[in-house]
């Protein structure tokens, strides 16, 4: 049975890339495989059907670097992110994740 391919849809406003969970997102979908890249699309998304997005590579940011609007959530963060740094990705294709240096396959529309 062939793989079945799944994307991970980002919609990205002019601050996501400086925010903690923002950044928590896109780690955890690299490390576990959640997808195989990513969807990009702003708040003025308009769908243009056939066209399939500009293909750009993305960094996998640190989440520990971001902004956070409810430090309650830093541990559960920690957690997370020490989790995503001691395992090696689920699909055996990607490299060992090293924060700020991987990058993940993204599709922007």
């Amino acid at each position: 049975m062939g793989r079945l391919l799944q994307r991970f849809l980002r919609i990205e406003t002019p601050d996501y890339d400086t925010r903690t969970w923002c950044r928590l997102e896109p780690l955890l979908s690299y490390v576990f495989s959640f997808a195989d890249h990513h969807l990009s699309i702003g708040l003025d998304f308009e769908f243009r059907w056939p066209y399939l997005g500009t293909e750009t590579m993305r960094p996998i940011l640190d989440p520990r670097g971001g902004e956070i609007t409810n430090p309650d959530d830093m541990p559960r963060i920690l957690s997370l992110v020490e989790l995503a740094t001691r395992i090696r990705p689920a699909n055996p294709t990607r490299a060992p994740l090293a924060l700020d240096r991987a990058a993940v396959k993204c599709f922007t529309l």
